[in-house]
């Protein structure tokens, strides 16, 4: 292996990288970011998180994006497994909890997001028979992403009504919260 140059030294600290060594650019960092704060309102809103918890979970998140051929699929589908793991614990908030968030996220726990790729497939399964099945998870991942790109008030009540005129009122109140956090929670 050669030697770097101190230039290339110094030029390293600048980049990313996760696996692979593939850089991680602006538009995976925001995914993941907006990607952490929709599971950190849907599963842990009420719990302080540590720095060092959230790291290891956002670490997760941009391996997961960038490992993927399509980072944007990808993120869709994150969203949406996180969601179905969301409605899961709440069918049953007395017996059904969520782990530590780098518990939850951990590869090996089937019980966590990974046991949530089965739920995924069955639902893309029924998509394809009945392409509106569940329609909410897939337009929720889209409208959070949409605001916190844009950062735009008119997105937010344009989205907002959306799911009110539906009658999501589930996804309405999950949608302000996690609104309230990408604009507030540090």
């Amino acid at each position: 292996m050669q030697a770097l140059s101190s230039r290339q030294q110094k030029d390293q600290s600048e980049l990313y990288a996760i696996r692979g060594f593939k850089k991680l650019d602006r538009r995976i960092c925001t995914l993941a970011d907006t990607a952490w704060m929709v599971a950190y309102t849907a599963l842990w809103h009420t719990e302080y998180i540590a720095e060092e918890e959230k790291q290891k979970c956002q670490s997760f998140i941009k391996a997961f994006l960038v490992d993927a051929s399509d980072p944007q699929e990808a993120y869709d589908e994150l969203i949406q497994r996180i969601l179905l793991a969301r409605q899961y614990v709440l069918a049953d908030e007395a017996t059904r909890f969520v782990p530590a968030p780098s518990v939850w996220f951990d590869e090996t726990n089937k019980k966590g997001f990974a046991g949530t790729k089965a739920w995924m497939r069955k639902v893309e399964e029924t998509r394809k028979s009945f392409p509106l099945h569940r329609q909410y998870l897939k337009v929720f991942a889209e409208a959070i992403q949409d605001i916190a790109e844009t950062g735009a008030e008119e997105d937010f009540h344009y989205w907002r009504s959306y799911f009110i005129e539906r009658g999501w009122n589930k996804m309405v109140n999950l949608l302000l919260a996690t609104v309230g956090n990408l604009m507030f929670h540090g």
